[in-house]
């Protein structure tokens, strides 16, 4: 299905999704697998490193993205796998390999997508007028402190996707910048107590993937509140539990639960605990 220049959704028996919201949790999980992988892998009686089978998977997923268009779910992956990369230790080479893809990548989306570089134009010239941003910045004044009330905004009838990628400004206006305040302290106290929690095991399989994990989690809530903010140029990126949208609500709870799964301790029979 095509929306908005976008051709991201699938329909099937009447329901539509974003494949590509399903793919994070569980990509992450697969670079976690060949980034801490101790031993080479023998593919056609070649020994290749996991790391090498990693960047190739990534550019292959970054080369689909592109396709769709998705740029902002590009950016999302590349981040999170530079995070989980940057925690099992950097190699240089590597390093620098993955830092002229992303100018490549992104040199390519801005010249051979129009969404993409008016977005990026509209940001650096504050000549142009992006009507959603413009008013999701009015309603961010509109609210104040303590907002109007519950279903009392205004602004919010003006604002495109108020309820998906720009829901953030209707909760400034409604309910005012403590309640918007106490979300962004609950985003970082997830990611914080998740952090935390795997720090004990002892598993760099596990480090990893949960890093990766909480990466996207706090990545994508931090975009779109940006986003709003007018901090990054637009994207579109939902926030996590928040938003409306089926797809982005169930992979993000899928993330959670491996997130569970990951950190989740079971007592042994005298009583000792071990992580699962």
């Amino acid at each position: 299905l095509e929306n908005n220049g976008s051709v991201r959704w699938l329909k099937l028996g009447g329901f539509s999704f974003q494949p590509s919201e399903f793919l994070k949790p569980f990509i992450i999980i697969i670079f976690s697998f060949l980034l801490t992988y101790p031993k080479r892998f023998k593919i056609f009686n070649h020994l290749i490193e996991g790391k090498f089978i990693a960047f190739l998977l990534l550019f292959l997923v970054s080369l689909l993205l592109i396709s769709q268009p998705n740029f902002s779910m590009f950016v999302i992956v590349f981040l999170v796998f530079s995070t989980q990369y940057f925690l099992v230790g950097i190699n240089f080479k590597w390093a620098f390999i993955m830092l002229i893809s992303i100018i490549i990548f992104t040199c390519s989306a801005y010249y051979g997508i129009n969404h993409v570089k008016y977005r990026i134009d509209s940001f650096f010239n504050p000549k142009k007028i992006h009507y959603q941003v413009e008013k999701s910045l009015e309603a961010y004044q509109s609210g104040g402190i303590l907002g109007k009330g519950p279903g009392a905004g205004t602004v919010k009838k003006n604002i495109p996707d108020s309820h998906t990628d720009f829901i953030f400004p209707v909760i400034a206006e409604e309910y005012g910048a403590i309640v918007c305040i106490a979300i962004i302290l609950t985003i970082f106290t997830i990611f914080f107590r998740g952090l935390y929690q795997i720090s004990k095991s002892n598993s760099s399989f596990k480090v990893c993937s949960c890093t990766g994990l909480l990466a996207l989690f706090l990545f994508q809530a931090l975009i779109n509140i940006a986003v709003s903010m007018k901090l990054i140029p637009t994207t579109g990126v939902t926030l996590p539990f928040i938003s409306y949208g089926g797809s982005s609500l169930i992979s993000m709870g899928i993330v959670m639960g491996m997130m569970l799964a990951l950190t989740r301790k079971e007592f042994g029979k005298k009583g000792l605990i071990y992580d699962y």
